[in-house]
């Protein structure tokens, strides 16, 4: 594996005479693996150079990992020449920021206003992939990610490939202010992270003593990244992002700095100052297993309708943080009186909790530690707000279970950019689950203490304990439901024996569908919605029912013993049972007249899925959208397209003859010439962009924020690829596409009228 420096700098680009040694471009780093695939670090200033040398190579084929979307980690984007190429492939991987997805933030830089060519004016087929923590791979590189502590949600790449691993760390910042006698569970946790690696390319922006001034920036120092890695064994560090303000001769003195404290650890660790154009050899060395994690980093990962307790009494400390949850859609629960947080905490069943110490006291411990025992809060964040975080209150917080500390003042991005990291470690490890133990409250909703006055945040709305209504009980839910209702008064007492009443807020899901977990739910009150994810994960979901009181959820996962089928949520508050699992099988297995019931519901169930699918589930030959979401899918871009003004495009493929070439060919040489179609059209097209079959012979494909000439480039894009996947795949020469496109500010209201105007189009070209 060899890995070559292209920009080094960190915050700006800082070119000029003291800067020669170094370089003054800002982060982006090459590695080349042995399978011959090109991944890029970052698209700082430092792309640029990388991309004139890669264009002479002609077309491109690489991946970009981004670890933030902060501008000097992307500036150089719109200055990288393969992203123009028209045969150039470019896989662009990134955190979903604070606001907008990375393709809406590299879009905004490259408006008109800034840049003279818009995003969807480039000319090659690039693709935009969310990162969360875990693993993926590209080509024969595995690649695991991390969160880093950032003021964005930011992510560190750790690449193994050849019999070698890189550690690409760039924008952190210690989670305590020093690596004393006690290590901070965050610190310990990016140790293991770094563990063994060959080469550690990580943030050494500051000085010791510039870090002392800088906590909350998000970086690191030179003494905290040579630490780091010592204490995780690994072979060589590269010091990077290195600060603008630095000249040659002050990263001379960092590097000789960090060597020193290397060679009095006896350690073997091989320090240096990274520099523009340096190239490294990373051959295969023997290193301690480490497994992978079970979830794929590019699993989508929603932490909207979570919810997180905050406990303080300062009020500008809760608009600080209530701001913070609710730009992500995020419920807050304000608690300003000590003696009620355990209540809350059991009630609310938070995904997160928010301490402030300053509220708490002495009683600190003991009520974090009791939180954090809980079982109905086991898993979940504790993070506590120190005024004076050190060494004993940090072992103290971790004794006594706290999940993160961080010292007061904060800096705000970095708490929202922290708290997202636990809600999407927690949504990835255990989801979200509503159930609590015990009786849930009848009426009489929690009190939102939200600050009031001209900052006030808008209202968080009630959590689902908030629900009024008559009290549920185990027995009657079970007398009311359409399964369990004709058991024996003794049978129903032995399910409800050990059941668990349980809530779920509006927006929450019951289950999710490819998870086991072997639950099942008998509904009391509210509804709730099953919804499908299409196989075309771009996709919109396919509803496919509704149910209500006396229905159960999750029944076939529990019998099966596989994966749920479809998502099940709550579209107002809901509350209602769950079953003991051991208790429910036992029942069933020796139940006749219930497995009869259940088989009667699952018949229903799965004859009305199978008739939605057939309206509305993906196309069987391709795995393409159909016509009915085609159409949903239109009008939602065409009133995005209208409110925004933004455009949108339809390019419509036309398969020729298709039934002439079925008769002389047969059907199966027809089949194949459409799903070559189907692959011609999703490897030319964005993420963002929607792409179905709405007939027989005839492809769709809607292009949002088209720009002038994006429909017709797209076009030319499908003819060439189609003549090119044709040979490769010897399809009968008579196979041959017409294109149309119709590009417009204000689409007209309805598919086929767009379709009509892209057909009659007098651009219309025939793909050979």
């Amino acid at each position: 594996m060899n890995v070559r420096f292209w920009g080094t700098r960190g915050s700006i680009a800082s070119p000029g005479s003291g800067t020669a040694k170094y370089g003054g471009n800002t982060s982006c780093t090459e590695i080349r693996t042995g399978d011959g695939a090109t991944i890029i670090l970052d698209c700082g200033t430092g792309a640029r150079e990388l991309g004139l040398r890669l264009a002479k190579m002609g077309p491109l084929k690489a991946s970009i990992f981004i670890t933030h979307t902060h501008w000097d980690h992307i500036q150089g984007f719109p200055f990288f020449a393969p992203a123009f190429m028209p045969d150039s492939e470019i896989t662009v991987y990134a955190p979903t920021g604070f606001l907008n997805t990375l393709e809406q933030t590299l879009a905004g830089q490259m408006q008109y206003s800034y840049f003279p060519v818009k995003l969807s004016e480039l000319r090659s087929r690039i693709r935009f992939m969310n990162v969360n923590e875990g693993t993926f791979e590209v080509g024969g590189a595995v690649v695991e990610t991390q969160f880093l502590n950032h003021t964005a949600p930011t992510i560190a790449y750790r690449i193994t490939a050849d019999g070698a691993t890189v550690v690409y760390s760039s924008d952190h910042e210690p989670f305590a202010p020093h690596l004393g006698g006690v290590v901070h569970p965050g610190d310990q946790r990016h140790i293991d992270y770094l563990s063994n690696a060959d080469l550690v390319i990580h943030d050494a922006q500051y000085s010791l003593a510039e870090f002392a001034g800088k906590l909350g920036w998000g970086h690191s120092s030179v003494d905290y990244a040579t630490q780091v890695a010592v204490a995780a064994g690994a072979r060589r560090l590269a010091l990077y992002h290195h600060d603008p303000t630095h000249d040659d001769a002050a990263i001379d003195q960092l590097q000789a700095h960090a060597q020193n404290y290397a060679a009095t650890h006896r350690s073997e660790l091989e320090v240096f100052g990274a520099r523009e154009g340096m190239d490294l050899s990373l051959t295969a060395a023997p290193a301690a297993p480490r497994g992978k994690r079970s979830r794929s980093a590019l699993d989508l990962r929603s932490i909207a309708g979570s919810r997180v307790l905050v406990a303080t009494a300062d009020p500008e400390l809760s608009a600080q943080i209530v701001g913070v949850l609710l730009s992500e859609d995020i419920q807050p629960v304000l608690v300003t009186d000590a003696a009620r947080l355990l209540d809350h905490a059991r009630n609310f069943r938070p995904h997160a909790v928010v301490l402030d110490a300053a509220l708490l006291g002495d009683d600190l411990f003991r009520l974090a530690g009791a939180i954090a025992s809980d079982f109905r809060t086991s898993g979940k964040a504790v993070i506590v707000l120190w005024p004076d975080l050190n060494d004993e209150i940090i072992r103290r917080s971790f004794a006594a279970g706290v999940t993160d500390c961080l010292a007061k003042p904060f800096s705000p991005p970095m708490l929202h950019a922290r708290i997202r990291a636990w809600l999407t470690r927690a949504h990835g490890e255990t989801g979200f689950r509503g159930p609590t133990d015990g009786a849930m409250p009848a009426s009489g909703p929690l009190s939102l203490a939200l600050p009031t006055g001209p900052a006030a945040p808008r209202s968080a709305g009630a959590p689902a304990s908030a629900h009024r209504g008559s009290r549920l009980s185990k027995m009657g839910v079970l007398k009311d439901s359409q399964v369990f209702g004709a058991l024996q008064p003794d049978e129903m007492k032995s399910l409800a024996r050990h059941a668990r009443l349980v809530t779920f807020a509006a927006g929450e899901p019951l289950v999710r569908q490819g998870e086991r977990n072997g639950v099942l739910y008998v509904l009391g009150a509210g509804k709730v919605r099953v919804v499908g994810q299409t196989p075309d994960r771009r996709s919109d979901e396919i509803l496919l029912g509704e149910l209500g009181p006396g229905d159960v959820v999750g029944e076939l996962a529990l019998i099966d013993e596989l994966p749920h089928a479809a998502t099940v949520l709550a579209v107002e508050p809901v509350r209602g049972i769950q079953l003991d699992r051991h208790d429910f099988l036992k029942l069933q297995a020796h139940h006749p007249g219930l497995s009869f019931r259940l088989l009667r519901l699952l018949s229903s169930r799965l004859r009305e899925a199978d008739r939605l699918l057939v309206r509305s589930g993906p196309d069987a030959v391709t795995g393409l959208l159909t016509r009915h979401p085609l159409e949903a899918g239109y009008k939602r871009e065409a009133a995005a397209a209208r409110r925004h003004h933004h455009g949108l495009a339809l390019v419509a493929v036309h398969v020729l003859d298709l039934a002439g070439i079925n008769a002389t060919f047969g059907y199966g040489h027809g089949d194949a010439i459409i799903r070559a179609t189907a692959d011609v059209l999703r490897a030319v097209v964005r993420e963002s962009d929607i792409v179905g079959r709405s007939s027989g012979d005839e492809f769709v494909v809607l292009l949002t924020d088209p720009g002038a000439n994006g429909a017709r480039l797209v076009s030319a894009r499908i003819e060439q690829a189609f003549a090119d996947i044709r040979k490769q795949r010897n399809l009968p020469a008579a196979a041959q596409l017409a294109t149309g496109d119709f590009t417009t500010l204000d689409p007209p209201a309805a598919l086929e009228e767009c379709l009509a105007l892209a057909r009659e189009a007098p651009g219309r070209r025939n793909a050979t």
